[in-house]
C-alpha cells in the first residue's frame, strides 16, 4: 500500500503530537536534533474467515425483590438473577484482520494505528518501495495466525453473549467450525521517529495512510512535581477564600442600659 502521507505532513503530525506531551522533558522535545526520522514498510498478514459457532449456556435476567424496610420505613430491595438454559448458533465473517509479522517493534503502539484501509491494496511493484526501508516478515502466515485467532475468538464470544441476551451470560460450551480461511501478505507504510533519551529508546509511529499517531515518550519528574505543587497552591487559595467568606463579624449594637455586647471568639479553620 503506497504512502499517502508525505514526509512534510508526517513531520507536522509528529510536531503536533510532541507539542501536546506537556509532561515530557524539555530536552526530549528537541527531537529534531537527537532523533532519527524514517519511512518504513512493515510486513503484515491479513486474514479472512467465515465461521459458524454452536453454543450452550445460560441467560441471567435480573429482578427486584423486596426484603424489608429501612429505619425511615422505606422499602429495601435486593437484586436477584433468574437463570434459564439457552442454546443456539451464530455465524461470523472476518475480513482483512491485520497482524504485524515483524519483531522488535512495539506491537501495542502499532496496533493503535488501526484501522488500515487495506481494501486499497495494490499488487507489489518495486517503484512503491523505492527510497523506503522495507522489512520482510519475521513470522510467516501460520506463525502469525494465533494472534488473529485470539481476536476472532473474542469476537465470536461477544456475538454469542449478544445472542444469549439478558443481564448476564454463561457460556458452558462453544464449538466453532471454520468454513474457510484465507490470508494476504501486505506491506503497510509507517513513518517512524526514533529518539534515544537518557539511554532509553523511544519511538513514535505514524500511519502512512491515515496519519494516525501512536508512540512513547519519557516523563519529566520536575514538571509533574511542579504541577502537583501548583494544584495544591490553588486548593489552598480556594480554602482560604472560603474560610474568609465564612468568617464571623460582630454586628453593631448600641451600648447602654439593658444592652450587652458579646464578642465572638475567633474560629480557626483548618
Amino acid at each position: 500500500m503506497p504512502f499517502l502521507v508525505g514526509e512534510k505532513q508526517a513531520r507536522e503530525l509528529v510536531e503536533k503530537w510532541v507539542s501536546k506531551r506537556w509532561f515530557a522533558p524539555s530536552n526530549f522535545k528537541k527531537y529534531r536534533r537527537i532523533g532519527a526520522f524514517s519511512s518504513l514498510y512493515t510486513a503484515y498478514f491479513t486474514y479472512d474467515a467465515d465461521t459458524a459457532s454452536w453454543y450452550q449456556g445460560q441467560r441471567g435476567d435480573d429482578y427486584q425483590v423486596r426484603v424489608g424496610t429501612d429505619e425511615d420505613g422505606d422499602p429495601i430491595y435486593e437484586t436477584r438473577t433468574r437463570w434459564s438454559s439457552v442454546a443456539g448458533e451464530v455465524s461470523n465473517e472476518f475480513a482483512d484482520l491485520p497482524v504485524l509479522a515483524n519483531d522488535n517493534l512495539n506491537r501495542d503502539r502499532i496496533r493503535a494505528l488501526e484501522p488500515w484501509p487495506v481494501e486499497q491494496a495494490r499488487a507489489y511493484s518495486p517503484e512503491y518501495v523505492a527510497g523506503h526501508l522495507c522489512r520482510t516478515y519475521d513470522k510467516d502466515a501460520e506463525e502469525s495466525f494465533p494472534e488473529a485467532q485470539q481476536r476472532i475468538d473474542a469476537a465470536i464470544e461477544s456475538s454469542v453473549r449478544s445472542a444469549i441476551g439478558g443481564d448476564h451470560q454463561r457460556i458452558d460450551q462453544l464449538n466453532t467450525s471454520w468454513n474457510w480461511l484465507a490470508y494476504k501478505h501486505l506491506l503497510l507504510p509507517i513513518w517512524l521517529l526514533t529518539v534515544v533519551y537518557m539511554s532509553t529508546t523511544y519511538q513514535v509511529y505514524i500511519n502512512g495512510l491515515t496519519g494516525e499517531v501512536s508512540g512513547d515518550r519519557p516523563w519529566s519528574k520536575v514538571k509533574i512535581a511542579a504541577a502537583i505543587l501548583a494544584v495544591i497552591s490553588i486548593i489552598a487559595v480556594i480554602i482560604g477564600i472560603y474560610a474568609a467568606s465564612r468568617g464571623h463579624h460582630t454586628p453593631a449594637h448600641p451600648t447602654g442600659p439593658g444592652h450587652s455586647t458579646v464578642v465572638p471568639r475567633p474560629t480557626t479553620h483548618r
